[in-house]
């Protein structure tokens, strides 16, 4: 499944950018992992229908 390095690359993204900043509560931190959160409940949610 292609989804899952996609999300594997997101995350490390998202590992990548929390390293860089000071605080988690930055607003470029906070951002990445909602939008990371978003994508693996779609994830999740697709995962379900197709296991169905």
């Amino acid at each position: 499944m292609k989804s899952i390095p996609i999300l594997y690359s997101f995350l490390k993204l998202l590992q990548d950018l929390i390293g860089e900043k000071s605080n988690l509560l930055d607003p470029e931190a906070i951002t990445a992992s909602q939008e990371l959160d978003d994508a693996l409940n779609v994830y999740n949610k697709l995962i379900s229908q197709v296991e169905k």
